[in-house]
C-alpha cells in the first residue's frame, strides 16, 4: 500500500469539497463583483445605524456653492459659483453622513475631464464617512437636449432616433453614452425617458420621448438599455407611470391625469413593462397626481387646498403597481424634490414619509445644498427624518428593503468595496480618449443623418443641389448659424456643394419682416428653420408664435418671384403642419446650439440635428429615409390642434418620392 499516494488523494478530495463548498456557498451569497469575495448584504443592513439607513437613500445634488449662511433663493445668482473642484463644506459634509448617491448638474460637466476629477473628490469625501460603499453618482445624459456632460458625444435625442426605424440605432447610442459616462465616472444615466407622448400639448416630454405609440416606445426604450449595459452603465428610466399626457410641467406646476388604471395599462404602462422585463436597474418617479388610482390626499403647504398624492408619494402606485404588478424588484429613485410640484405642496419631512413608506428606494434632491445654511438645514433633515424613523412613523421594513436594494445595485456594478483613486490621472487619461472622439462623433453623424425626416416635396423641390441656384437659409436664433455653417463647410470639403452654388445665411432672432423678405430677394430657394418650443408658438397672434406671420410672408414672397420654400422643423414636430403653402416640409427633432466656430463645434450644447439636416437638404445621395414617429395633427382656424390628421405616424419620403 502507497501510504503517500493515499494521502495525496485524500486531501486532494478535501480540498475539492472544500472548493465545492465554497462555491455552493458563494452561489448562495452575493458576491462584490469588483472584488469577487461574498458579500452578506443582510449582514451589512443588520450593523448600521438608522441613520447611516437613512442616508443610503439619499442623493443630493452638487452644481454650485456659496458660503454663506442663507438658503440658495436668498443668494443672488452671481455668488453662487458653479462647482469645478470640491468646495472643504461641502467635503466635510460628505465624510460627515455618506450618502447613497450624488447628482452632479449645471456647467459641474462643462468638461469631462474636470469633472471626473469633481467625481474622484466627491468619492474621496465620502469614503471618510464610514458609510457603507461607495457613492452611486447619476448624471441626466438622455441625449437630445437633455445632455449634462457638454463636451461629450451628442445624440440627436430619443424622438429623432425613433424616426430611424431602427432600435439598434437607439442600442449604438446607448452604448456609445454608456462608455462616455463609465469613462468618467458616472454609475446610473437618469435615461432613457419611456413617457408616451401622447399629448401634443406637453410641454416637458415632447421631443424627450421616441413616440406617442407605446409599443414604439417600449422597443426604443429597450434597445437603448441595453446599449447603455454594454457601455457600462446603469439605466433609469422615468417618468413612472407617465408624464406624456399632460400640459403642466412638475417643474413648474402640480399636473394631474385622470386616467384610470386600465387605460394606464393600455397604453403608459406598456413601456415601462417592457423595460422592467429587459433588466433595467432603476425607475424614476412622476410627480404627478392620478385621482382615479392614487384618492389619498394632503393639504397643499402654499394654498391649503387637499391634493393627491403623487405617484412618488404613492404606495398604491410604486408598491402596488411597479412593484407587485410589474414586478420591478430594483432601484426606485425619485424625480427631483426640489421641484415646484413637491416644494409648493409638501412638507419635506412629510416627503421623506411618504416617500420611503410608498417604496422609495433613493430620494433625489431632498434638500438644498448650494450653500453652508442649505447644508445646516440638511443637517436638521436628517436628524428629524431620523426621529421620525425611531418613532415608527417611517416603516423599519420598508427602510431596510430600500437600503437591501441599494446596496445590491453598489454590489453589481462594484461599488460596495471602499474607494480606491490611486488610478486617477491614468483615469483621465482615459477620459480625454473616450468622451468626445472621432470615432464616436463619427458614429452619431451618421445616425443622425438617418433621424433627417421629410413629409412634403412638392415639384422635387428638395434637394437644393442645382448649380448656379442661390439659396437662403434662415435660422431662428443668431447661435444656430454656425450649427449651419457646419453642414456647408461639411458638404465643399466632400464636393457635394456646387462651386457656383450660392449660400447665404441669416439670423431673424431679432430681424422683422422687413428684413427677412429683404434677405430674400433674388433667392431661387429658401430654406427656413422653425423652432416652436410650445404649442402656443403655433399661432401668428401669440407672442411666441408671432414670427409664424413672418415665416408665411416669407413663403409667400419667394413664391411669387418663382422660387421654392421648404421648412425645417427643428424642435417640437407639430409646426410641420403650420405651414401647407411651403414646397417641402423636413423635421430634425432637435436644434441645440453653438457658440463656437464649426471646427470646434463639439463644445457646449451642440446638437447635430440640424447640420446633419442641412447637410441633407443639399445632398441628393442622402436621401431621407426616415418615417414620423409621431402623428401630426393639422391646425384649425385657431392655429389650434384640429380632428384631421396632416401626416401619420409612420409617413416619410425620399428624394425620388413626389
Amino acid at each position: 500500500m502507497n501510504l503517500k499516494y493515499n494521502t495525496q488523494r485524500f486531501l486532494t478530495l478535501v480540498l475539492v469539497l472544500v472548493l465545492i463548498a465554497s462555491l455552493s456557498a458563494g452561489a448562495l451569497a452575493d458576491a462584490d463583483t469588483s472584488t469577487g469575495n461574498p458579500v452578506d448584504i443582510d449582514a451589512i443592513v443588520a450593523e448600521m445605524t438608522t441613520q447611516q439607513k437613512l442616508t443610503q437613500l439619499m442623493m443630493p445634488s452638487f452644481k454650485s456653492y456659496c458660503s454663506t449662511d442663507a438658503m440658495w433663493y436668498q443668494v443672488a445668482p452671481e455668488n453662487l459659483v458653479t462647482i469645478t473642484d470640491l468646495p472643504s463644506e461641502i467635503a466635510d459634509f460628505l465624510a460627515e453622513y455618506g450618502f447613497g448617491g450624488a447628482l452632479l448638474n449645471g456647467d459641474t460637466c462643462d468638461d469631462s475631464v474636470q469633472a471626473a476629477r469633481l467625481v474622484d473628490q466627491l468619492q474621496a469625501a465620502n469614503a471618510r464617512s464610514g458609510n457603507v460603499g461607495q457613492l452611486l453618482m447619476g448624471l441626466d445624459q438622455e441625449g437630445g437636449v437633455i445632455c449634462r456632460l457638454y463636451n461629450a458625444t451628442k445624440s440627436p435625442g430619443n424622438m429623432a432616433l425613433a424616426a430611424t426605424g431602427r432600435p439598434d440605432d437607439a442600442r449604438m447610442m446607448g452604448e456609445l453614452l454608456g462608455e462616455e459616462l463609465h469613462a468618467v465616472g458616472f454609475h446610473i444615466d437618469m435615461a432613457p425617458v419611456v413617457d408616451v407622448n401622447n399629448n401634443p400639448d406637453n410641454p416637458i416630454i415632447n421631443i424627450r420621448a421616441f413616440s406617442d405609440d407605446a409599443e414604439t416606445v417600449s422597443r426604443y426604450g429597450q434597445a437603448m438599455i441595453e446599449g447603455l449595459h454594454a457601455g457600462g452603465a446603469a439605466s433609469c428610466v422615468k417618468h413612472f407611470p407617465g408624464h406624456g399626457n399632460t400640459a403642466t410641467d412638475s417643474h413648474t406646476g402640480f399636473p394631474c391625469i385622470y386616467a384610470t388604471l386600465d387605460e394606464l395599462e393600455r397604453c403608459e404602462l406598456i413601456p415601462f413593462a417592457g423595460c422592467v422585463a429587459a433588466g433595467t436597474d432603476c425607475v424614476m418617479t412622476a410627480h404627478i397626481q392620478y385621482p382615479n388610482i392614487e384618492t389619498e390626499t394632503y393639504r397643499s403647504i402654499s394654498t391649503g387646498r387637499q391634493v393627491y398624492l403623487p405617484a412618488t408619494l404613492s404606495k398604491t402606485i410604486l408598491t402596488g403597481i411597479l412593484r407587485e404588478k410589474l414586478g420591478f424588484e430594483g432601484v426606485i429613485i425619485t424625480d427631483a424634490m426640489d421641484m415646484a410640484a413637491i416644494v409648493d405642496n409638501f412638507d419635506p419631512l412629510d416627503t421623506a414619509r411618504l416617500a420611503i413608506n410608498a417604496g422609495v428606494d433613493l430620494i433625489l434632491m431632498p434638500m438644498d445644498a448650494y450653500t453652508r445654511g442649505g447644508l445646516n438645514a440638511f443637517r436638521r433633515y436628517i436628524a428629524d427624518v431620523t426621529a421620525m424613523a425611531e418613532r415608527g412613523e417611517i416603516s423599519m421594513d420598508s427602510i431596510n428593503a430600500a437600503v437591501r436594494r441599494v446596496l445590491t445595485l453598489k454590489q453589481k456594478l462594484g461599488l460596495l468595496s471602499a474607494y480606491d483613486g490611486s488610478d486617477l490621472e491614468s483615469r483621465l487619461q482615459t477620459v480625454s480618449e473616450t468622451v468626445g472622439c472621432e470615432a464616436h462623433r463619427a458614429l452619431a453623424w451618421e445616425i443622425t443623418k438617418r433621424t433627417v425626416t421629410l413629409v412634403k416635396n412638392d415639384g422635387g423641390a428638395l434637394p437644393f443641389d442645382r448649380e448656379g441656384e442661390m439659396t437662403v437659409i434662415f435660422v431662428p436664433r443668431d447661435s444656430l448659424l454656425t450649427s449651419v455653417q457646419m453642414a456647408l463647410d461639411r458638404l465643399l470639403a466632400e464636393g457635394k456643394l456646387a462651386a457656383d452654388c450660392w449660400v447665404q445665411t441669416f439670423s431673424y432672432e431679432h430681424a422683422g419682416r422687413a428684413a427677412m423678405l429683404s434677405a430674400a430677394e433674388g433667392a431661387d430657394n429658401v430654406l427656413i428653420l422653425s423652432r416652436a418650443d410650445s404649442t402656443s408658438a403655433l399661432s401668428p397672434w401669440s407672442r411666441r408664435g408671432a414670427v409664424t406671420a413672418d415665416i408665411d410672408a416669407l413663403i409667400d414672397a419667394i413664391h411669387r418671384d418663382g422660387g421654392r420654400a421648404a421648412v425645417l422643423s427643428c424642435y417640437l414636430p407639430y409646426d410641420a403642419a403650420r405651414y401647407p403653402t411651403a414646397d417641402a416640409v423636413m423635421l430634425c427633432y432637435g436644434e441645440g446650439t453653438a457658440s463656437h466656430d464649426s471646427q470646434s463645434v463639439y463644445g457646449t450644447v451642440y446638437m447635430p440635428n440640424i447640420p446633419a439636416a442641412v447637410y441633407v437638404v443639399f445632398d441628393r445621395s442622402s436621401s431621407p429615409t426616415a418615417k414620423l414617429p409621431v402623428t401630426l395633427p393639422s391646425l384649425n382656424d385657431s392655429f389650434a390642434f384640429g380632428q384631421r390628421i396632416m401626416f401619420l405616424r409612420g409617413f416619410g419620403m425620399g428624394y425620388t418620392n413626389e
